[in-house]
């Protein structure tokens, strides 16, 4: 976080931080990568008159939508399901769609799947997407963290690059 936050300080104020990052970093003693999300957060509570309520707003999650189905399965599409936890110190389960929603395969023909809800979510969530399969332990697919307090619309809309696991993907081969 302070890498990022420093970055968002400074006069270069690129709209994805990792690249300046990975110009800037020093070689052993701080992180190879930066998530991208930290910094825009920190950038916008750096705007005059901004309050951060670092409890959170409550909100009702009421649908994740994923376009085009990742390669884990043999036929390239996957079984999803997805887990939300808040975040440490108290860290709690708060959703296990497997436990309200029957797990159903998506293929990698399909322009997108959407796991509906709703889900209770306030402060720090993380939402893991998981890969159910029958003969081994699942696979998780991607992950990422969102603050409550940073959703100012109806929907929260994350691309690629921001997704953790999914933008390593450079060559496209499983997102």
């Amino acid at each position: 976080l302070v890498p990022s936050c420093a970055l968002a300080v400074s006069d270069e104020r690129p709209v994805s931080t990792q690249s300046t990052w990975e110009r800037k970093r020093c070689h052993n003693s701080v992180p190879k990568e930066i998530h991208p999300t930290i910094s825009i957060y920190f950038s916008k509570l750096l705007r005059p008159g901004v309050y951060f309520d670092f409890l959170g707003r409550p909100l009702l999650l009421k649908q994740v939508r994923l376009h085009t189905a990742p390669s884990f399965d043999s036929d390239g599409g996957c079984d999803p399901y997805f887990l939300l936890h808040s975040a440490p110190p108290n860290r709690r389960s708060l959703a296990d769609t497997r436990k309200s929603l029957p797990v159903k395969h998506f293929y990698k023909k399909e322009e997108y799947f959407d796991l509906c809800g709703p889900w209770k979510v306030r402060g720090d969530i993380k939402l893991s997407l998981m890969d159910e399969d029958k003969l081994s332990s699942d696979d998780s697919m991607c992950h990422f963290w969102f603050h409550t307090s940073f959703i100012t619309g109806q929907y929260l809309e994350l691309t690629k690059d921001v997704v953790d696991k999914a933008r390593k993907d450079k060559k496209i081969e499983i997102f």
